[in-house]
């Protein structure tokens, strides 16, 4: 059981959307997406997921402003009348891509390229943690960067109340 709770690599390239999908089967707070490649980690049932958890939990999509169309998609799959409890928040120098159920669960998505004789392959592989430390340093160090600007009180407010029980 250690291997499948411990920080892991995933078993399958899209584990992380099972997650979404099976979300009432971890006990989280709210969901945190924070990423430089909104467009190749999100897809249409994912967002679907998005707006069906939001209903219940906070949800925060941070994204880098410079990747190409990122608002666009954000936009074209949550329209703001669709944005109950989701907070889409613009950064820069976004470096990496972690899709956090906080406290409970993180996913870091790590994106690795290869050079091939017919050009490059590019694939992403990732890494699931069940360590609440682990996933409370990722929320205190986005705190840190100040990507929650305005909506920093309700990190707070929902880490607070998961405290408390």
């Amino acid at each position: 059981m250690q291997t499948f709770f411990g920080k892991r690599y995933s078993f399958f390239d899209n584990e992380y959307s099972c997650y979404f999908e099976n979300d009432k089967e971890i006990n989280y707070k709210q969901l945190i997406i924070y990423s430089n490649r909104i467009n190749s980690i999100l897809n249409r049932p994912i967002y679907e997921e998005i707006k069906r958890i939001s209903e219940n939990k906070p949800v925060f999509i941070i994204y880098d402003k410079n990747e190409y169309n990122a608002k666009g998609s954000i936009d074209y799959f949550i329209p703001v009348d669709k944005r109950k409890n989701i907070q889409i928040i613009e950064s820069f120098d976004i470096s990496q891509s972690i899709i956090c159920f906080s406290d409970s669960l993180m996913i870091d998505l790590e994106k690795y390229a290869l050079s091939t004789l017919n050009g490059i392959i590019s694939f992403k592989i990732p890494i699931i943690s069940f360590d609440s430390t682990e996933i409370s340093n990722m929320i205190s160090t986005l705190k840190e960067k100040k990507v929650f600007k305005n909506t920093y009180y309700l990190i707070m407010s929902a880490q607070q109340q998961s405290q408390k029980k």
